[in-house]
């Protein structure tokens, strides 16, 4: 990137909202619109900008997020991009991420139950018998934040997805314009609105609606921060004599952090999943440090792994838009 400020002005302003008329993006960051649109698809050929998604609350529908590690034995790269793609066909699964460390694949499946899951999590083991190795947990709820680190701001946001939610019924409409926004977030609603055979102003007043209600939470770019210099892992935290004050006060700690984006509260092997996205080596192991020493007292065990690419993300099952679950 020639104008690195301008850049990264650029991708704050997506991570923020991704959906925002480039107009405005350009008259905040002084930048015209078209030089903005460029950039953008720029940043999609070369393998930066990896696809748009949408926030979306799949906790309103009454779906579960089940959090699947694998350990997978060394296979050429050849056969592990042919098991990422027999994973993707799978429409209940919403994440694919690789990994380094003790282990080498994150994926999300999004159930309706723990039966549903167990049904297709074992029919998906049984086609990939290399998938035999691994950790469950399910998601209580998941923080994700802006990345503050790219202009050094203060972090101001805090899009919770999923916990204990009113359970909602949306019509036909309402499921199709999710249906685009959840395969592309930056899908312009005229585009939509041509597909559905609709009013566009019908397409932005639904999705202004389903933001009010707070199905849908925000739009953000798929980064591939590894093109310009940043490094991406996770930390696992696995809690012991927990009490809901020290636990709240980690939270605190993680979002005021300008370098975690994403914290998952879990149940099962693991407590809890921080994304975290550094210049440095150095600069992340500070802040594992950090975390295991001022939260020692309840912290029993720890992890970090390395993430090497994001296959996939999404936040609503491909199965919900296609069969009646």
């Amino acid at each position: 990137m020639k104008n690195k400020i301008k850049d990264l002005k650029l991708l704050s302003m997506l991570d923020l909202d991704a959906r925002l008329p480039l107009s405005q993006v350009g008259k905040k960051i002084r930048m015209s619109q078209q030089l903005a649109s460029h950039k953008i698809n720029n940043y999609t050929d070369d393998g930066l900008i990896l696809g748009f998604y949408s926030l979306i609350d799949y906790a309103k529908f009454g779906f579960l997020n089940f959090r699947v590690l694998f350990k997978i034995n060394y296979q050429s790269k050849e056969k592990f991009l042919e098991l990422i793609k027999n994973i993707s066909k799978a429409g209940n699964i919403t994440e694919i991420t690789e990994c380094g460390g003790s282990y080498d694949l994150l994926t999300v499946f999004s159930n309706r139950n723990p039966s549903q899951f167990n049904k297709q999590f074992k029919a998906l083991i049984g086609q990939n018998p290399q998938l035999k190795n691994y950790d469950i947990t399910t998601s209580v709820v998941s923080h994700h934040y802006p990345r503050a680190y790219l202009l050094g701001d203060v972090k101001e946001e805090d899009i919770i997805i999923g916990g204990d939610r009113e359970i909602l019924t949306i019509d036909e409409l309402d499921k199709n314009i999710l249906f685009y926004l959840n395969e592309n977030s930056k899908m312009s609603s005229v585009s939509i609105a041509r597909d559905l055979e609709v009013n566009p102003k019908t397409v932005i007043l639904r999705i202004k609606n389903m933001k009010k209600i707070d199905i849908i939470k925000g739009f953000k770019p798929l980064l591939n921060v590894q093109k310009i210099d940043f490094s991406v892992n996770k930390i696992l935290l696995r809690y012991h004599h927990l009490s809901v004050e020290r636990e709240q006060e980690l939270q605190t700690f993680c979002k005021l952090s300008q370098n975690i984006i994403e914290l998952n509260k879990l149940i099962g092997d693991w407590d809890l999943e921080l994304t975290v996205e550094t210049k440095t080596k150095e600069e992340f192991r500070n802040i594992y440090i950090s975390i295991r020493e001022r939260f020692e007292d309840i912290i029993e065990d720890s992890e970090s792994l390395q993430v090497f690419k994001s296959y996939k993300k999404k936040f609503l099952p491909e199965d919900y838009f296609i069969k009646n679950i």
